[in-house]
């Protein structure tokens, strides 16, 4: 073939076969979707270049930067069975007093002002109803 040694043939078909390839890419990205696979195929070599595994490393006891996975992993399991079992102190939860009798019913005009303070488009509350509908007037 083109009067080549027979070893020089596999580099001559390897050619031919990136030229193709790359045909095949310029064609593509001349389509109508040319944009699309331009962006598709930088994606494809962004996501090949970055570490799948998002190594984080942590400290051992002694403070020690540990570079094996392994061993860091065994790190992990020890520091959260360490900070499972330990119980943590905590301030005591503030009790009110109690309120005997009857609770007062809130006034309309108390509601009112509280819906005059009250910005629209912010989120729900606990009864899944937005300050929205609580000002609309039917």
């Amino acid at each position: 073939m083109f009067g080549l040694r027979r070893r020089d043939t596999g580099v001559v078909q390897m050619a031919f076969e990136v030229r193709t390839r790359v045909s095949d890419v310029n064609e593509n990205l001349e389509s109508r979707d040319g944009e699309r696979y331009l962006y598709r195929l930088a994606n494809f070599r962004q996501r090949h270049t970055e570490d799948i595994e998002k190594f984080f490393g942590i400290n051992d006891e002694n403070g020690h930067l540990l570079t094996d996975r392994k061993e860091a992993l065994k790190r992990w399991r020890e520091y959260f069975e360490e900070i499972s079992t330990v119980e943590f102190p905590h301030p005591a939860i503030p009790s009110t007093t109690p309120t005997h009798g009857p609770v007062q019913k809130t006034t309309v005009e108390e509601t009112e002002a509280a819906l005059k303070k009250m910005r629209p488009g912010k989120a729900t509350g606990p009864d899944d109803v937005a300050a929205d509908l609580w000002k609309s007037k039917y």
